[in-house]
C-alpha cells in the first residue's frame, strides 16, 4: 500500500463507448422532442373557451399549472441546449467521457427545476398573485425559464446573492470543500 508521500499515477479518463454516445444522444434528442411538444401544447390559447391539451390532461384556460409547466418545460429546453451544444463538442472531439455522463441526463432536469423557481420568484415578487391568467406575458416566462436552464451555474449564483441578501450566511461547516471553478464569498 503506497503511503501518502507516493502518489499513484493518474489514470486516463475512461472515454464513453459507441454504444453509450448513442443513448445518450437518443435520449437528449427525445427530451428535446418532448420539451418542445410541451412548450407549444401549453401555450395558452388565443380563443375563447378553448381547454389546452397536454398528454392526457385538460387543462381550464387562464390556470395556474400551465404557466408553472411552460416555465419547466422551457427551462428543460434551455437545458437541453446546453446539455447538446456540449455532447456534440466532445462527441466530435472524441473526448466523452464517462464521468460527465450525469451531467448530460439530469442538466435538462435542473434546468427544469430551477426555472419553476425563477418563475414563483418572479411570479410572488412582481406581480398579483390573484391575476388571471392572460394579463401575463408567455413570452417572457418561456424566455426567463429557457434561459435560467441555458445558464442555470449562473441562474444558482444569482438565487445565492439572492438569498445572501435576504437571509443570514450560514457559517463554513468543518468539512467543507470548494470547487475551483466557482467564485469564493469572502
Amino acid at each position: 500500500m503506497p503511503d501518502d508521500t507516493q502518489k499513484l499515477p493518474k489514470q486516463p479518463p475512461k472515454l464513453v463507448p459507441g454504444w453509450g454516445r448513442f443513448l445518450i444522444g437518443a435520449y437528449l434528442v427525445a427530451f428535446l422532442g418532448f420539451a418542445l411538444y410541451a412548450i407549444v401544447a401549453l401555450w395558452p390559447n388565443q380563443y375563447e373557451g378553448v381547454k389546452t391539451t397536454f398528454l392526457c390532461w385538460a387543462i381550464p384556460e387562464n390556470c395556474e399549472p400551465v404557466w408553472i409547466l411552460l416555465a419547466l418545460a422551457s427551462g428543460a429546453l434551455g437545458g437541453l441546449i446546453h446539455s447538446l451544444r456540449s455532447f456534440y463538442w466532445y462527441v466530435g472531439n472524441r473526448e466523452l467521457v464517462r464521468s460527465w455522463v450525469g451531467m448530460y441526463l439530469f442538466l435538462p432536469l435542473v434546468g427544469g427545476a430551477l426555472s419553476v423557481i425563477f418563475y414563483v420568484v418572479i411570479r410572488g415578487g412582481l406581480f398579483s398573485g390573484n391575476l388571471p391568467g392572460d394579463g401575463l406575458n408567455p413570452i417572457g416566462f418561456a424566455a426567463v425559464g429557457a434561459i435560467v436552464g441555458l445558464f442555470s451555474e449562473q441562474a444558482i449564483l444569482k438565487l445565492k446573492e439572492v438569498a445572501n441578501t435576504l437571509f443570514t450566511t450560514p457559517g463554513t461547516g468543518e468539512d467543507k470543500t470548494t470547487n475551483p471553478d466557482v467564485p469564493q464569498d469572502e
